[in-house]
C-alpha cells in the first residue's frame, strides 16, 4: 500500500482530524458503509470489518490501530476524506426521519382543475431540472440546497391539501413531458421545483440498499412521502437529504 503524501501526514503525537469532503455523504447500510461522491456521481462501499473502523476516524482518536490508519489512507487517496478544515465536514452519517404516510394514494376523486399558470410553471420546472441534470447531479442537488436555504416560502408549515392538489396536477400533465418510471431523480427535481414556485418546501432524499446494490431518490416532508409510498422506500437507507 502506498504512503500518504507529505501534505496528508499528521503531526506525531497529535490527533488527526479526519473529515468528509464537503461533496461526500455516507450512511451505514446493514454492516456496510456506503459513500456517495456527489461531484463524481459515484457510489462506493466498504464492508466489515473496515466499516466498523469509521467511528474511530469520526472521533479523531490520537491512537489508531494500524488497520484504521490504513482505511483512513485509502479514503484520503480516494478523495472521500480530507484533513483540510476548509474542504471538509464532520464524519456524520445522514439521519432522515422515515416518512410514515403517502400524501397521495392510488384512489382519488378525479383530477383537480388545471390553469394555464400551472402548465407554464410545470414547463419551467421541467426545463430547469433537465438543464441542471445536464450539468451534473452535483449541480442539480446544490440548486435544491441553495433554494431551500434562500427561499422565502409562502407556507410556514407544510400544507398537505395544497401540496396534494399540485402533485395531482403534475401527475395529470407529466405524460406530455416525460415518463416518471426509472427517472426518479428527474421526476423528484421537477416536482421539487414546481412546488417551490407555490411556496412549498420539500426535502429531496437519496437512499441506498444492498444485496444487490440499488439507489433511489424521492421527495418527503413532515412525515409524508410525496412521490411514492413508505412501503416502497422502507428498505432504502437515506444517505443524503437536501
Amino acid at each position: 500500500m502506498s504512503e500518504l503524501p507529505d501534505s496528508q501526514t499528521s503531526t506525531p503525537g497529535k490527533a488527526t482530524l479526519y473529515l468528509l469532503m464537503q461533496h461526500v455523504y455516507w450512511c451505514m447500510c446493514g454492516s456496510n458503509a456506503v459513500f456517495l461522491d456527489l461531484r463524481r456521481d459515484k457510489y462506493s462501499a466498504i464492508g466489515p470489518p473496515q466499516a466498523g473502523y469509521l467511528p474511530a476516524l469520526a472521533e479523531s482518536c490520537s491512537i489508531l490501530k494500524p488497520e484504521t490508519k490504513a482505511l483512513a489512507q485509502d479514503l484520503l487517496q480516494g478523495g472521500l476524506l480530507t484533513i483540510d478544515d476548509a474542504n471538509g465536514k464532520r464524519i456524520t452519517p445522514s439521519k432522515v426521519p422515515p416518512p410514515s404516510s403517502a400524501l397521495i394514494d392510488e384512489l382519488f376523486d378525479g383530477w383537480p382543475p388545471v390553469r394555464t399558470t400551472d402548465v407554464l410553471r410545470l414547463l419551467w420546472s421541467f426545463a430547469v431540472a433537465a438543464f441542471a441534470l445536464r450539468r451534473g447531479v452535483f449541480h442539480a442537488v446544490r440548486r435544491v440546497q441553495k433554494r431551500n436555504q434562500a427561499a422565502i416560502l409562502r407556507y410556514a408549515s407544510f400544507p398537505p391539501e395544497r401540496a396534494r392538489e399540485l402533485i395531482l396536477i403534475v401527475r395529470y400533465l407529466r405524460p406530455l413531458l416525460y415518463v416518471a418510471e426509472s427517472k426518479c431523480l428527474l421526476s423528484s427535481l421537477i416536482l421539487s421545483e414546481f412546488l417551490s414556485l407555490y411556496g412549498i418546501r420539500t426535502t429531496l432524499v437519496f437512499g441506498v440498499k444492498m444485496g444487490p446494490f440499488e439507489a433511489h431518490c424521492w421527495l418527503q416532508q413532515d412525515g409524508y412521502v410525496l412521490n411514492g409510498h413508505p412501503e416502497a422506500i422502507a428498505n432504502f437507507t437515506p444517505i443524503l437529504a437536501a
